[in-house]
């Protein structure tokens, strides 16, 4: 058409150099690993022209890939954010090799070629798909796991340029997971119980706080339970600060053993305790609350040479029956608490009902 081709070239490469230079800025700007990997993921696809993208980690066993997300014109069965989409490593020991170590044989693969892993050329295949690119991707010196890009067949297959632009990509990724991992492991201190790895209350405040913004739009319940260690002074005064620290761990692992994912269990104070239960009626935290009761009394603590039996009291209070805000609904667990821990301890008050118990 009468271009010339240094000049196209000139376009192209700035087009590049501009695209890379936004994604950086988008890298820089995000704090969080997976609006990361989302960004890479589209903008990657601009970049090298690609039918799809494709995020994968590999798991600790270096055995399995895992993807994480799919970007673009997908295939049969594929997903945007997939479940369960895993790749054995070993299944593929050209293409995926690399990923653990071995010589990279070969990074681009068009079905075309008579030389192509047949494992590869399957999957494209499979996937409606002609050609594929894939770059590891490094993190602290250690493969991470991979970026993969595909073409369909009215595309061009991609080349050397296009492997040079992916690792510059990877690059930026890598600096960005990097900077990804250090925002969480300063918010997981800043929200964290050092002693029992517990949320603090820090935490507590904001995640409450939304739990029961959702829980009014929805009309859902939202109970409490506030759990303390009875006589706990008496351990401290008796066998040490060491042995009263592993009583608050080993209460801390009783709590856990019966959380959901979906529950805020929180070191609220001293040897007090929270857990704000998303969807549970007062009855179903009242059964667990009894839960935690006996789990604690038949979980004794190793210290030394001796055996600690240790039992706890705890109040529950339910959204929006004893409060509608966060001060008081913990009010109302706390009230509880303190009626059960009043009429002799080792016990479960409801809010309410100070001559019920359990």
């Amino acid at each position: 058409d009468g271009t010339d081709p240094a000049l196209a070239r000139e376009d192209q490469d700035n087009a590049v150099l501009s695209a890379l230079v936004r994604l950086a800025a988008l890298i820089t700007s995000s704090r969080g690993a997976t609006d990361l990997i989302e960004t890479v993921a589209e903008t990657t696809r601009e970049l090298l022209n690609a039918a799809s993208v494709s995020i994968s980690r590999l798991e600790d066993d270096r055995t399995i890939l895992r993807t994480l997300i799919n970007v673009g014109s997908l295939g049969p069965g594929e997903q945007r954010r997939p479940a369960h989409e895993t790749y054995q490593v070993a299944d593929f020991p050209e293409s995926l090799a690399f990923l653990v170590g071995q010589p990279v044989q070969r990074v681009v693969t068009d079905v075309n070629d008579p030389r192509a892993e047949a494992a590869e050329v399957a999957l494209l295949r499979s996937l409606g798909k002609s050609s594929s690119l894939k770059t590891k991707i490094i993190l602290d010196g250690r493969v991470w796991g991979e970026l993969w890009a595909s073409r369909e067949s009215a595309a061009p297959s991609f080349n050397n340029h296009d492997s040079d632009v992916a690792k510059v990509i990877v690059a930026l990724v890598s600096a960005g997971l990097a900077q990804a991992a250090a925002w969480q492991a300063m918010e997981e201190r800043v929200s964290t119980d050092l002693l029992t790895g517990l949320h603090n209350r820090h935490f507590l405040e904001d995640s409450f706080e939304r739990e029961l913004i959702q829980a009014e739009r929805s009309g859902h319940h939202v109970s409490v339970i506030m759990g303390d260690l009875d006589h706990f002074k008496r351990v401290n005064d008796r066998y040490g600060h060491l042995a009263g620290d592993q009583v608050l761990r080993v209460f801390s692992n009783v709590l856990k053993n019966f959380a959901r994912a979906s529950d805020i269990l929180c070191r609220y104070g001293g040897e007090e305790f929270l857990l704000v239960l998303p969807g549970v009626t007062e009855e179903g935290a009242v059964e667990r609350a009894e839960q935690f009761r006996h789990a604690t009394e038949a979980t004794p603590v190793s210290s030394g040479d001796r055996l600690i039996t240790v039992t706890a009291s705890f109040g529950v209070a339910t959204y929006p029956k004893h409060g509608r805000t966060t001060v008081e609904l913990i009010g109302a667990a706390d009230a509880a608490l303190y009626s059960a821990k009043a009429e002799g301890r080792n016990r479960v008050h409801l809010c309410g009902d100070p001559h019920q118990s359990w």
